[in-house]
């Protein structure tokens, strides 16, 4: 199931997307066979990472526009996990044209992810 949450972005930047929070199979595949780019995060939505995760997601949502799409996935979700590949918590995902195109496991600062999702978007544009 995809339940949009409201944006706490203050940057008011049209054509934002809502930030999605994932909890099924389904709703997933949905998102990365979509025709915008996902960065999709799997974290405990419970953690005291979900809150810093959840903010980071949407500022870069706010400045990426509707260039990217954003998702929160229930890490509790074992199957999720496995058929993604998460074993370290937060795990950022970036999918393009339905797969994988990026991994950042771990923690990563908004500096950091911005390079990375700018470097892997232009090549996949490339």
């Amino acid at each position: 199931m995809i339940m949009k949450a409201p944006s706490a972005s203050s940057s008011g930047r049209a054509g934002a997307a809502a930030l999605a929070e994932v909890t099924q199979a389904s709703a997933l595949d949905s998102l990365i066979q979509g025709p915008t780019p996902l960065l999709a995060c799997f974290v405990d939505p419970r953690s005291h990472e979900a809150r810093e995760v959840r903010a980071l997601l949407e500022e870069v949502g706010a400045e990426f526009g509707e260039a990217l799409a954003t998702a929160i996935v229930d890490a509790r979700r074992g199957a999720l996990c496995r058929r993604h590949g998460v074993t370290v918590r937060p795990t950022f995902l970036l999918f393009g044209d339905g797969r994988e195109r990026l991994r950042l496991d771990g923690t990563v600062g908004p500096a950091a992810l911005r390079s990375h999702l700018e470097f892997a978007l232009a090549q996949q544009t490339a």
